[in-house]
């Protein structure tokens, strides 16, 4: 889901079932430059990769902002 009001656009998303590299991706596509995790708990036994301390440093090697 997309919005947007004065020339700036808010996604909502999640990570599913996606590597890191996936997610990344998808986020290029779509100029998304800043992720707001607003999950409670923000961790994964089934997918690490989501844990917040993890995918911060992900999204800061390829410029995201979190």
């Amino acid at each position: 889901m997309t919005s947007s009001s004065e020339g700036v656009s808010l996604y909502t998303i999640g990570h599913s079932r996606h590597t890191i590299d996936a997610f990344i991706d998808l986020t290029r596509r779509h100029s998304i430059s800043l992720i707001v995790d607003v999950r409670g708990q923000p961790y994964s036994r089934f997918n690490p990769q989501y844990n917040r301390e993890r995918f911060r440093d992900a999204l800061a090697e390829h410029g995201i902002d979190y």
